[in-house]
């Protein structure tokens, strides 16, 4: 038996393997790269969508209630993001319940009547990542 000639073949296989492996850690590394646009972007389509629509205008406008509107985000949003929804009032300045490590996108919209009732409210959106 030849011993030169497993020895090359396990060479080279260690080097495909530390090649690869190389390979993986760089394309892992691009995937979790910044994602403050695309999270940005989706953030800024559901407050869109729930200033579009009516039912959801109103439970925030005039029954202050943030429950449909919790589930609306929850299925509109990634699974692996996190959220808080909060109302103000539109002078009122408003945060958190509490402190997140993690770094928090917030984006705000203003829902100002229904036909029925003029009281103007914000709705602030804070996402981050789990």
């Amino acid at each position: 038996m030849n011993k030169r000639g497993w020895l090359r073949i396990v060479e080279a296989s260690i080097a495909v393997v530390l090649v690869a492996g190389f390979l993986l850690f760089i394309a892992n590394k691009e995937k979790t790269g910044d994602n403050s646009e695309e999270i940005y972007k989706i953030q800024r389509a559901i407050l869109e969508t729930i200033e579009k629509n009516d039912s959801l205008r109103e439970d925030i406008i005039v029954k202050n209630s943030l429950t449909n509107v919790n589930r609306f985000i929850r299925e509109n949003l990634q699974a692996s993001l996190e959220f808080e929804a909060v109302i103000c009032d539109i002078g009122e300045n408003c945060g958190m319940s509490g402190y997140v490590e993690e770094s928090v996108y917030v984006d705000e919209i203003i829902l100002s009547t229904t036909l029925e009732n003029y009281n103007p409210k914000k709705l602030i959106l804070f996402v981050w990542e789990k």
